[in-house]
């Protein structure tokens, strides 16, 4: 996961930088393509901050043309990279993104259907890979503008507020798939129950988006006392249905546990789970600040997120962050990140978190124990 400076969320019209592909192709292309790239950006009020202009350079001009791009990327937000271009070299746009890197600027790059998904280098520098334009340019408003996360937001409440009426278990996986190895799942699933049982045994604890209740019938088993943080009112209805014959009643709290204004008893332990799963970066930063006020001298915070298959990232199945969805025959449109295990703990350490358990040999989730 790439650690960069953040763009002023408070405006709208971010300045994108433009990243293309220019050596040996027809000019006509060129002003093509910057057409279509500027009325995809005109579609969220983004604009470009490099406009392509048409002049011979010579060798001895270079310097000052370096330059001047360097000062236009430098008063940019954001660096959008075009390599979609089939068998291409892309000198020119790999220069431009190693250098937006050197100045912490967010790299998001769309590949079409070229084969560079798996070039290790791309993913050690971009923030999100894509195979769009308007796949980048979606993920650019919902991630780094105020009014984009905003959105992003209500509608995941809305979604899993309508997910909740629908009968059946809406946290259990039921892929038809071969590939989908359900022993596995279910023995993940076993593991983190323990955990919980482990780390919450006469515990007070509080549970960010509790959903149906499913974790926290496990942790109402062992722990002193439970309080759940929910925003959707019909996941509550389902949790207290389910919890009735509970050891222990929990409290729920109706709320958004990302507004700063609630006011929340310290406890020991703070389980979060598939919450930082389901927001964006500027947000998963904003959660664990919280996360940390409300814990104990020495609390306990339990992670439980979405991994990483495999170790080196990847664009394809289960890294696809801008994921479509359905609830109650309506489409929603949600933030899903797929953590490696080493994304996730530098996410904690660059917060303040100090992991303890981490496991690296899983495959759907993993369960992360830290300390502050």
């Amino acid at each position: 996961m790439k650690e960069t400076r953040q763009p002023d969320s408070r405006k709208l019209k971010l300045k994108v930088y433009y990243a293309r592909a220019m050596d040996g192709i027809e000019l006509s292309k060129i002003m093509e393509d910057e057409r279509q790239v500027k009325v995809a950006l005109s579609r969220k009020e983004f604009s470009i901050a490099n406009p392509y202009k048409e002049q011979e350079v010579q060798i001895e001009q270079a310097g000052e043309l370096v330059e001047n791009n360097l000062k236009l990327l430098k008063g940019s937000d954001i660096l959008l990279g075009n390599l979609s271009i089939h068998n291409y070299t892309y000198i020119g746009a790999v220069f431009e993104i190693l250098q937006a890197a050197n100045l912490d600027i967010p790299i998001v790059v769309y590949i079409g259907n070229s084969n560079l998904e798996n070039r290790f280098y791309l993913h050690f520098y971009c923030n999100f890979i894509c195979r769009t334009i308007d796949e980048a340019i979606e993920y650019i408003w919902r991630c780094w503008t105020s009014e984009g996360r905003d959105h992003q937001l209500n509608e995941e409440k809305e979604f899993y507020d309508k997910i909740a009426t629908e009968p059946g278990n809406v946290t259990r996986k039921s892929y038809k798939n071969k590939k989908f190895d359900n022993e596995r799942y279910d023995k993940e699933r076993d593991q983190l129950k323990e955990k919980l049982r482990q780390y919450c045994w006469r515990k007070n604890v509080l549970e960010l988006g509790c959903g149906i209740g499913e974790w926290t019938q496990v942790i109402a088993e062992v722990a002193k006392s439970v309080t759940c943080i929910e925003s959707s009112q019909n996941m509550i209805k389902r949790a207290k249905e389910r919890l009735v014959k509970s050891p222990i009643q929990p409290g729920f709290i109706h709320g958004d546990f990302l507004d700063e204004t609630f006011s929340i008893e310290p406890s020991d332990v703070i389980v979060s789970y598939f919450t930082l799963s389901f927001l964006p970066p500027l947000l998963q930063n904003k959660l664990l600040f919280s996360m940390k006020k409300w814990g104990t001298k020495n609390g306990l915070f339990l992670f439980g997120e979405s991994i990483q298959i495999t170790t080196l990232p990847s664009i394809g199945l289960g890294r696809q962050r801008i994921q479509t969805r359905r609830a109650c025959g309506k489409k929603y449109t949600v933030y899903k990140e797929h953590f490696t295990p080493y994304e996730l703990e530098k996410l904690l350490n660059i917060n303040g978190f100090r992991v303890i358990d981490l496991p690296i040999n899983v495959r759907w989730f993993t369960f992360c124990a830290t300390h502050c």
